[in-house]
């Protein structure tokens, strides 16, 4: 939140929403339907240039086990612990 406030960018997307609907137009835009995480709000349609999906699926980590996983010697970490 602090990156979007300091580009300006806290206008421009909606934090603790259930996407029902995003498709994309004709004309190339998106429509795009959602409501408060929840369901206890109105469903709104906005129609825009551009959608980036952010899901948090990185933030539980899953790491997957492999053969001859305990023999490696490297640091392992999951996309949300890299700093």
């Amino acid at each position: 939140q602090a990156f979007a406030a300091h580009f300006g960018l806290a206008q421009h997307y909606r934090m603790q929403t259930e996407v029902l609907s995003c498709r994309c137009t004709a004309e190339g835009s998106w429509m795009v339907t959602y409501r408060p995480v929840g369901g206890s709000g109105q469903e709104e349609t906005v129609w825009v240039d551009g959608v980036v999906m952010c899901v948090g699926q990185a933030c539980e980590p899953s790491v997957p086990t492999y053969p001859g996983q305990e023999e490696f010697q490297g640091r392992m970490l999951h996309t949300s612990q890299y700093r």
